[in-house]
């Protein structure tokens, strides 16, 4: 009988548990800073002619389902959508923080994606930024297709430019936010991609 009691109790507070992780569940998404566990962004990708419903996403930015928009990211202490309706000539803004903020090498976060949804679709993601005008645009790309709903690792794609600003043939390393170019963003080029999921997790890595 005591036994028993004692597993009731145990199924119990397992319950419990249950319960108060599923409630915390919806608080990684939306707008958080790196104390928190982690930060989703949706990139929701709606056909030519409909309306962008903004107002209902806190963790989404519409793009177009097929085309290229530019995504502006501007340094930040929290993950946050500044402009979501990427539909619109403006495109969107999204503001991040800072990857390597010590210049040490070690990153603060990683940054992950997949495809949601049903089978079909691909989308490019490729970091670009200015200097003088001029437009850079990294030689390493981030190509986002459906792959059994598993996280890939994109940090050294999206988070890094590579780029030959010396003129040697040899492209450098450029972490974001580095003061040697300007204007940071992506290009979002897609080709059929309903819901594509950016996850920023934290991290203390450190990179070569």
């Amino acid at each position: 009988m005591k036994r028993a009691m004692i597993l009731m109790a145990i199924s119990a507070v397992a319950v419990v548990l249950f319960f108060k992780l599923s409630a915390v569940a919806p608080s990684v998404r939306g707008k958080t800073s790196l104390s928190d566990l982690s930060s989703s962004l949706y990139l929701i990708g709606i056909p030519d002619g409909r309306v962008a419903d903004v107002g209902n996403y806190e963790s989404g930015i519409f793009v177009p389902l097929s085309g290229k928009i530019k995504v502006s990211l501007i340094p930040g202490r929290k993950f946050a959508i500044i402009d979501a309706d990427g539909t619109d000539a403006n495109g969107v803004t999204f503001s991040l923080p800072k990857l390597d903020t010590n210049k040490d090498g070690v990153i603060s976060y990683n940054v992950w994606v997949r495809v949601l949804g049903r089978p079909g679709g691909r989308s490019v993601l490729n970091p670009c930024a200015y200097i003088d005008g001029a437009e850079y645009c990294s030689t390493q790309t981030s190509v986002v297709v459906r792959n059994k709903s598993l996280f890939t690792n994109v940090t050294s794609q999206l988070m890094y430019l590579y780029v030959d600003l010396d003129g040697n043939g040899s492209a450098e390393r450029h972490y974001f936010f580095d003061q040697a170019l300007e204007g940071y963003f992506w290009t979002y080029d897609n080709e059929g991609s309903k819901i594509a999921l950016l996850r920023f997790t934290r991290s203390k890595m450190v990179t070569d």
